[in-house]
């Protein structure tokens, strides 16, 4: 048996999962900024994000 590649293989499954996480440090949003042409007409709108201004999201629960 070998500790020491135990013990990396484990630390990096840790990072890994860190990066990858809900809520780690992978996890972020991404800021769009349109310059010449409104960003609404180059990306879809994306679930829970709305532009300020666009009022409520309207429930489409049963």
């Amino acid at each position: 048996s070998d500790p020491a590649a135990y013990v990396r293989a484990l630390a990096g499954a840790g990072e890994a999962a860190e990066l990858t996480a809900a809520g780690g440090l992978g996890d972020f949003d991404w800021l769009v900024h349109g310059v010449g042409v409104p960003v609404d007409r180059v990306l879809p709108p994306s679930a829970g994000h709305r532009p300020p201004g666009a009022g409520a999201v309207a429930d489409s629960g049963p």
